[in-house]
């Protein structure tokens, strides 16, 4: 197969072919000593975090728009990139394909900096109006078609740099297993930005998407990998638990707590990460706890709670909800007990009680959701464009736009804005040149209808009354004070 024939929608089922393989039942938890659970005081964590890499703001009275925060995570580098690769490409098919002379390809003219901008622009304006397809922007109808984008560029216009937008050089060689190739130049100038904008805090995410698994911290993404199927992984260790280590590999050191779900967790994990004064806490699968541990056999009760530890600090806590729950953790505060959650009722209004490791986890997972809902809004993704294309747009449209709205609420927002006001002003900069829309009301415009003629030109013609009133009253006459009596019937104006 081809890399421009890889399917990445289809790296979920990928992804289970490969977990399959790394389920296990071995005796590695049963050869080890494990005994009641100590309570003890964790590491601080010891560094600095938020943005590093500020904005500067490119007006004069200091104003930060969202365009200038998106701007400076595309950066003029990116945009160069896109240019000069679609340009070349262009031109690489061109002089390939024999055309015919009624082919719009002939029509091609190589971009701008300035029209790569207009056209992340309009695909912006189309994640936010949805159409059927995409040359129904450029409709006339009343029920279709977009007066921005059809006055910022022509459908044919469109439609080529849509086929030929890309971000590497089909000619120059490459590894023959490098599945990412065609998106290699634009994937480390991305991950690259995302790592020095923003240093993560004191609790990280480890998760998957439909395209990148990703660690992200407050809903920013941080780090990502684009998944193409089981890679090599380190030395003894699973495929999953080497995509854990690559992807906080930077991050260690500081006594972090790392959240995993089940996927990823793994004992040499946790021990990897204990090591470099870092903690993990994650759901845990019980196949992987060797079958005759005492923790994943135990028979608990709704409520109960039951855990133990080794000699290392790795910790395997069962806790009976709606249904039986593991968890791992080597967070040494971190305990067989449950604690009130001091925020929630059940319905017999008694409070609810967690374990401090599920709350702990539920809360770093709090980032990942948020960044999947905000990346969900909007999404530009088409069906119709090349899968390279797809990974792009997911993370120029959806992942980038996700870390520049929160770092800007975060950072630089002086009122409360949504996704879509973040995005509409995005679309603003971009096509109409002006951030935000700063129109006074015009005067009310009169209705132009062909029924709207002189008043000299309207004939009264009076109808036989009847039980009910079933005329209409002529606007041109009630405005002059003539016959404001609904049962008069005013034919079509005689002219």
């Amino acid at each position: 197969m081809s890399s421009e024939e890889i399917d990445t929608d289809n790296s979920e089922n990928s992804r289970s072919d490969s977990n399959s393989k790394e389920e296990f039942s071995d005796n590695e938890l049963d050869s080890q000593v494990w005994n009641e659970i100590d309570s003890e005081s964790d590491g601080e964590f010891q560094e600095d975090y938020g943005i590093v890499d500020e904005v500067n703001p490119p007006s004069q009275d200091n104003t930060i728009y969202p365009i200038d925060c998106y701007r400076h995570f595309i950066t003029d580098e990116m945009i160069s990139l896109m240019v000069h690769e679609t340009n070349r490409y262009a031109q690489q098919h061109l002089q390939a394909q024999e055309l015919t002379q009624r082919s719009k390809t002939l029509q091609w003219k190589p971009i701008t900096h300035e029209e790569m901008l207009k056209f992340l622009g309009i695909i912006i304006e189309m994640g936010l109006i949805q159409m059927p397809n995409v040359d129904y922007y450029w409709r006339k109808s009343k029920l279709y078609g977009s007066e921005v984008i059809q006055n910022t560029m022509s459908r044919d216009k469109f439609e080529l740099i849509l086929k030929f937008y890309h971000f590497s050089n089909n000619e120059e060689q490459h590894e023959d297993d490098d599945k990412l190739f065609k998106l290699k130049p634009l994937l480390d100038l991305l991950q690259l930005r995302f790592m020095s904008v923003y240093v993560p805090g004191s609790i990280i995410s480890i998760d998957e998407t439909m395209v990148p698994w990703k660690a992200s911290t407050t809903g920013y993404t941080w780090n990502f990998m684009v998944y193409t199927g089981k890679q090599s992984s380190i030395a003894g260790h699973g495929h999953a638990e080497t995509v854990v280590r690559q992807l906080v590999n930077d991050l260690l050191g500081c006594y972090r707590t790392v959240g995993t779900d089940n996927f990823f967790t793994t004992i040499s994990l946790a021990q990897y990460l204990l090591q470099n004064d870092t903690y993990l806490i994650g759901t845990f699968r019980s196949n992987r706890a060797g079958s005759l541990h005492e923790v994943a056999k135990k028979k608990l009760k709704h409520g109960e709670i039951y855990g133990l530890q080794n000699k290392d600090g790795i910790k395997l806590i069962k806790w009976k909800d709606k249904r039986d729950v593991l968890m791992i953790s080597t967070k040494p505060p971190h305990s067989a007990t449950v604690v009130d959650t001091e925020k929630k009722t059940n319905k017999l209004n008694e409070r609810i009680m967690k374990p401090q490791v599920v709350m702990d986890y539920n809360q770093g997972k709090q980032g990942i959701d948020l960044s999947d809902q905000l990346s969900s809004y909007y999404t530009c993704l088409r069906r119709s464009i090349k899968w390279y294309q797809k990974v792009a747009f997911e993370l120029i449209f959806g992942t980038s736009i996700v870390n520049v709205y929160l770092i800007y609420k975060e950072t630089y927002e002086t009122s409360h804005m949504t996704m879509l006001q973040f995005r509409e002003s995005l679309v603003r900069s971009l096509l109409l040149g002006t951030p935000f829309e700063n129109l006074k009301p015009g005067p009310r415009q009169q209705p132009t209808s062909h029924l709207k003629c002189k008043l000299a030109d309207h004939k009264l013609e009076e109808k036989e009354r009847f039980t009910r009133s079933v005329g209409r009253r002529c606007t041109g006459c009630y405005a002059m004070g003539e016959a404001p009596y609904t049962h008069f019937y005013y034919r079509n104006p005689q002219v």
